[in-house]
């Protein structure tokens, strides 16, 4: 489940973005700015300028240890976008 399809400011590009930096967020909750996983909000998200690119930030909350994804994203974030050009 990539949502590569998805262009444009939408669930299905945050989707795609997030499910390459951690696979369980394909069950998560999205609206408003705002990352949602069974309940905890365990993300917050803004798109780059005037792009189609999500930039979230993961917080730590108990039980959801998530701020080790922000050094994930720094790391990955290049590699997605040159994958979702292909």
């Amino acid at each position: 489940m990539f949502f590569s399809e998805y262009k444009g400011r939408c669930i299905g590009r945050l989707m795609h973005f997030l499910y390459h930096y951690h696979t369980m967020f394909d069950s998560c909750q999205m609206g408003d700015g705002k990352v949602a996983y069974y309940g905890d909000l365990v993300a917050t998200y803004t798109w780059d300028g005037d792009t189609d690119i999500p930039t979230f930030v993961f917080y730590d909350i108990p039980f959801w240890k998530m701020s080790w994804l922000n050094d994930k994203q720094e790391q990955l974030k290049a590699e997605v976008i040159e994958w979702d050009k292909q």
